[in-house]
């Protein structure tokens, strides 16, 4: 990987090619985010997702084709978020499970990887695969709670 600990217990970047600037409002967004998946809030996750930059700017937006969409609500969006993270075994519990889900969803909603949401992403998988080697039962989730 390109992170570990140091003596002091500290998580210490060895690869400083992937290291980006990520804007407050997506941090805040991303935390809120867990707290509103944990908490079945699927709408407020829907909002998270936008803010975070995976759901565009323009709106929830629902594919009827390559090239034509629809508007959608947040609430709309935030049920097929509901499908898709509980429709995954572990979805719940595990960030590894999230990929699939959206990209799943990826072909019927319009959706954005924004570069900084890819590293993150990257970041948290490797941390619940060395976590998951101690503890198992590990959830990113939990342990990421702001």
């Amino acid at each position: 990987g390109n992170i570990m600990l140091d003596r002091e217990g500290r998580l210490v970047y060895l690869d400083f090619g992937l290291m980006t600037y990520v804007d407050t409002t997506v941090m805040e967004a991303f935390g809120s985010g867990v707290c509103n998946m944990l908490a079945g809030n699927w709408t407020g996750l829907a909002w998270d997702f936008q803010k975070c930059g995976i759901v565009p700017e323009t709106g929830f937006e629902r594919k009827l084709d390559e090239v034509t969409t629809e508007p959608m609500t947040a609430e709309e969006f935030g049920q097929a978020l509901e499908n898709a993270m509980t429709g995954e075994e572990d979805g719940m519990t595990r960030f590894g499970a999230l990929a699939p889900g959206l990209a799943g969803m990826s072909s019927k909603y319009k959706l954005a990887a924004p570069p900084y949401i890819i590293l993150l992403c990257r970041t948290f998988l490797t941390l619940e695969g060395i976590a998951a080697k101690v503890d198992p039962g590990f959830s990113v989730y939990l342990a990421s709670l702001p």
